[in-house]
C-alpha cells in the first residue's frame, strides 16, 4: 500500500500550514479550559479525514482529569483513505515501530517538529 497522493500533498500542507499546535501521546489533546488543541501529525491526518468525510470526528478514546484524548493510531477507515497500513487492531507499540504511522507518531513524539515531519512524508512516503 501506498500514501495516496492526494492525501499526501494535504497532510503535509496542513503540517506547514501553522494552523495545528503540535502535542504527543494522542492524536489529539483538548485540555480543559484551553481552545486549542493539539495534535499528533496523525491526529492532522484525522481531521483532514473529518474535512473529507471519511470519519465523522475524530474517535474519543477516554475522558479522564477534565481532558478529551482521543486514540495513538489511525482508525481503519482513515488508514485506508491516505493508503497506510491500518494498526488500529489493538497491536502493542513495539509491533508499529516499523510502520509508517509508528515512525511517524515516534518522531512526533520525540521533539520533531511538524515540518520536519512534512519533509519525511515527502521524501519517503
Amino acid at each position: 500500500m501506498s500514501l495516496n497522493p492526494e492525501v499526501k500533498e494535504k497532510w503535509v500542507a496542513a503540517l506547514r500550514s501553522g494552523e495545528y499546535s503540535q502535542g504527543e501521546g494522542v492524536l489529539k489533546d483538548v485540555p480543559e479550559g484551553d481552545s486549542t488543541p493539539k495534535y499528533c501529525c496523525l491526529g492532522v491526518l484525522c481531521e483532514i479525514a473529518v474535512q473529507e468525510g471519511v470519519i465523522k470526528k475524530v474517535p474519543l478514546m477516554n475522558h479522564n482529569a477534565g481532558k478529551s484524548r482521543v486514540g495513538v493510531y489511525l482508525p481503519r477507515k482513515v488508514a485506508k483513505w491516505a493508503g497506510l497500513k491500518d494498526i488500529s487492531d489493538g497491536r502493542k507499540m513495539g509491533d508499529v515501530d516499523g510502520t509508517e504511522q509508528g515512525r511517524l507518531a515516534t518522531m512526533n513524539d520525540t521533539g520533531n517538529t511538524f515540518g520536519a515531519i512534512a519533509d519525511t512524508i515527502e521524501e519517503d512516503l
